[in-house]
């Protein structure tokens, strides 16, 4: 039995072996997941500074100086710069994406949930594409701070976690071995 049982793990997977792996889970949601879990963090972390040092000289010490004075913002988050509406587009994107996942991780195999955490990702990169970019001005006093680009890395890991997720329920065992050498 001992021989029979090394011998077969020589060889190639077994048939338990093969169906450990069909049941293991797949990397898609997981990384969707977390790609939404760090948009939704990020959105609280400052996407936008006040630099003054984009400005010559003089300029530029009296426009900080004034702006600490009237205790201006010298940074916003992604809530702060585009108001509710964006807001709300972003958290119903990372909500959908988290309850998506959570339904995969309960076992449902269903090709609409990967389709959706797709189509989600994909609103949600795109909102963060277009904030990024596009940043409140004026254009010469105001950069895109490295929270936008980690939102926006973190909205790309969405839809690349979306797709493998798509590739799985399509194709399911795909990258399983047959056991043979």
């Amino acid at each position: 039995m001992a021989a029979g049982a090394l011998f077969t793990c020589r060889r190639g997977a077994t048939a338990y072996h093969r169906a450990l792996m069909r049941d293991r889970q797949a990397p898609g949601p997981a990384l969707a997941l977390i790609g939404a879990i760090v948009l939704l963090v990020t959105s609280f972390l400052p996407w936008y500074r006040f630099d003054a040092g984009s400005v010559s000289g003089t300029i530029a010490k009296s426009v900080a100086r004034v702006a600490s004075q009237e205790g201006f913002a010298t940074s916003a988050s992604f809530w702060k710069a585009w108001g509710l509406l964006p807001a709300l587009v972003l958290i119903g994107c990372v909500a959908g994406i988290a309850s998506l996942a959570a339904a995969r991780f309960a076992g449902s195999r269903s090709r609409g949930a990967p389709a959706a955490a797709l189509l989600l990702g994909l609103v949600a990169t795109a909102l963060v594409v277009l904030c990024a970019i596009g940043h409140p001005g004026p254009k010469q006093l105001v950069t895109t701070a490295t929270a936008a680009w980690v939102a926006l890395a973190a909205s790309a890991a969405i839809v690349a976690g979306a797709a493998l997720w798509f590739d799985e329920v399509q194709h399911p065992g795909a990258g399983i071995s047959s056991g043979a050498p």
